[in-house]
């Protein structure tokens, strides 16, 4: 099978992981190849794999920093066509800018293609306003269109109402599942991600003290712990303060490489993936719930969040709402759920039947990139 160059503008550093960048892109991938372009950060000189080449030639998205990259895509593009004086499937993930760059180098023959979380533009008004802008000015390309969820790619058909192809491709995981037996002291129920204001975990851990005053005991006795992964120092300390009594019951740790995550996965016993249903994260698809699945752990969701409420039906975890009462509630429903491994099996099996990158790589390569 023929492969396919495949340009990716991308906007983090590699350092961070991303599920679609390292899970999707880079790993196991025997479709197309891959150009990637990366802020600099630690990574000074390009890698070069018989799959992919990476140049880390961007800098972190502030201010001027936004124009430079812009100024840096499209020269890097304008050589490689010139160079290869062919097709270029174009890919740019969540950044307008790039996108405009993109599009402003790429030919009638090229092949643009724009990924999407969730809507970034309605993180800060200023920026926003920008982006809006840009998507004003893009509206009549035709373009491909990929989002993480549904209601994601129905936002993208409106950004884009003469879109070519659109495509869902969810988040996916490289967590491996411990097959030995973990025999330890403490077993956790565990938050993984941003630990950001949006995020309001403050009101999270007030719902667990809900659930602690009333199950403290059974608790106690199952030996478990609430474990947060992800914040910084600032964050750390404002959550250890709304512990108050119930302090013990809590463990928090600043964010560690995704290895170290999976360790503590394969500890836990139940994972978090309460999210507040604001805008911005109503058309999200959690990395983390996949991390959990990959590690064979039932997840309390609440159902606002369209991904999570459709995936509940797969009889993978326990839901709720956004609502302290509703969460504590979830927490006790696992506390004396006698058909936990049911669900603790069920996780695993979804993992392997809807989220295995092979599936959508070869699917974007023969519905986008050909």
């Amino acid at each position: 099978q023929k492969k396919l160059p495949r340009f990716l503008l991308y906007d983090k550093n590699l350092e961070s992981d991303h599920s679609f960048i390292i899970n999707f892109l880079l790993k196991k991938n025997i479709f197309f190849k891959v150009i990637l372009l990366c802020e600099s950060n630690d990574l000074k000189k390009k890698i070069v794999n018989k799959n992919y080449i990476i140049y880390p030639i961007l800098k972190k998205r502030y201010f001027l920093n936004r124009i430079y990259n812009l100024v840096k895509i499209y020269f890097f593009l304008k050589k490689l066509k010139k160079k290869e004086n062919k097709k270029l499937n174009i890919l740019v993930r969540n950044d307008p800018l790039a996108l405009l760059g993109a599009y402003l180098i790429s030919g009638n023959k090229d092949n643009l293609i724009y990924q999407s979380s969730f809507p970034h533009e309605l993180s800060n008004k200023i920026k926003g306003f920008f982006q809006k802008m840009i998507f004003l000015f893009l509206q009549d390309i035709k373009i491909n269109i990929i989002s993480v969820s549904d209601l994601g790619l129905k936002r993208l058909t409106k950004l884009f109402p003469k879109f070519k192809k659109k495509m869902v491709i969810p988040l996916f995981s490289d967590f491996k599942r411990s097959k030995k037996n973990i025999k330890k002291k403490i077993r956790y129920i565990t938050y993984v991600g941003s630990h950001s204001k949006l995020r309001n975990l403050q009101f999270i851990i007030d719902a667990i003290k809900i659930f602690l005053k009333k199950n403290q005991n059974q608790f106690k006795q199952k030996k478990l712990k609430f474990l947060f992964i992800g914040s910084n120092k600032n964050e750390k300390i404002k959550l250890i303060n709304r512990c108050n009594n119930f302090r013990k019951y809590f463990i928090f740790i600043e964010r560690i490489k995704k290895n170290k995550v999976n360790n503590y996965l394969n500890n836990t016993c139940l994972g978090i993936s309460i999210i507040p249903p604001i805008e911005m994260y109503l058309q999200a698809c959690p990395t983390k719930i996949i991390e959990y699945m990959s590690c064979e752990i039932p997840i309390i969701l609440n159902k606002e969040i369209h991904f999570q409420k459709e995936i509940l039906k797969e009889g993978i975890g326990y839901s709720v709402i956004w609502n302290k009462k509703s969460i504590a509630k979830g927490l006790e429903n696992f506390i004396l759920d006698k058909k936990y491994f049911i669900k603790k099996q069920n996780t695993l099996k979804l993992f392997k039947k809807k989220f295995n990158p092979q599936i959508y790589q070869k699917e974007i390569y023969e519905k986008i990139l050909i």
